[in-house]
């Protein structure tokens, strides 16, 4: 809400929607990428060609901690490349984990085990909000902490650079009907 008022009052600031697939050729282009992939490559795709577009001297990614790793996901179905991975020269990106003092979070996650094979239908979905756990440890004034090379809560398998702690979180639904 913040960038977008912003935005409306002129100062140079877009906004650009990049979660899901553009158009069906995009789809059917990335539909053989293994697991979740497609998903994550249609984001990175999305953001790359929303910041080719425009003229920026930065580009904020705001997104998931799925999202923003620079190492694989494994352990969970199929391993894929998640979007930061395929977004550009991982030593060019500045990724952070959001940690949290806990609370709720408003997202969507899958009932049960994943299915065989590369499609999630939607019925097995369920967004909401979800309880949030506190990072280990973490108390105290919102911040940024360095984690490069360290390995831990905080950084789990070092795919991250930085650690935002944010404090307490309360879920906030989506502005518009899914």
């Amino acid at each position: 809400t913040r960038l977008h008022g912003l935005h409306v009052a002129g100062r140079a600031v877009d906004i650009v929607a990049f979660n899901g697939n553009r158009d069906d050729e995009q789809a059917a282009r990335l539909s053989a990428l293994p697991g979740a992939e497609p998903h994550e490559a249609a984001q990175a795709e999305n953001i790359r060609t929303a910041a080719a577009n425009g003229r920026y001297d930065t580009v904020l990614v705001l997104t998931g901690n799925a999202h923003a790793r620079k190492r694989p996901i494994t352990g969970r179905g199929v391993p894929y490349r998640p979007m930061a991975m395929q977004l550009a020269d991982p030593a060019s990106i500045t990724s952070l984990f959001i940690g949290t003092g806990g609370g709720t979070s408003w997202g969507c996650q899958m009932s049960g085990p994943p299915p065989a094979g590369p499609i999630i239908r939607s019925d097995l979905i369920k967004c909401g909000a979800y309880r949030a756990g506190a990072e280990v440890d973490l108390v105290g004034a919102p911040r940024i902490v360095d984690t490069r090379g360290k390995a831990g809560p905080t950084n789990p398998d070092g795919a991250y650079d930085a650690m935002l702690f944010v404090g307490p979180i309360t879920a906030s639904p989506p502005a518009a009907a899914q």
